[in-house]
């Protein structure tokens, strides 16, 4: 799933979801049971706080955060048709922007 080509990525190809059902590593999964919600995980991490990253290394987490440069092109090749009346936000993402800040982004955005 971590693949960076998609026509390499487990799922991605004609196949689709059977090539992930099929795969030798999810064998063992009733995936009607799955998707009815009957199957109970395997582990279930304790969260003191949903901020805190307990469950995650400390090498992870006290990791230097690189952003990818953006690639200008992927940008102009872009159809900006594909996103057309599209107006999600989810306002829990980050509880410190206004209410008018999304407002003004939306705005300039809209085609």
């Amino acid at each position: 799933f971590l693949t960076k080509k998609p026509e390499q990525r487990l799922g991605c190809n004609l196949k689709g979801e059977d090539d992930v059902r099929t795969h030798a590593f999810f064998r063992r999964i009733d995936w009607e049971k799955l998707e009815n919600r009957e199957v109970q995980p395997p582990f279930k991490p304790k969260i003191t706080n949903p901020r805190s990253g307990e469950n995650f290394d400390p090498v992870f987490r006290n990791a230097r955060m690189e952003f990818t440069p953006l690639d200008k092109n992927v940008l102009e090749q872009m159809d900006p048709e594909a996103f057309h009346h599209f107006s999600y936000c989810n306002k829990a993402y980050h509880p410190v922007i206004s209410e008018d800040l999304i407002t003004k982004n939306l705005q300039r955005m809209s085609c």
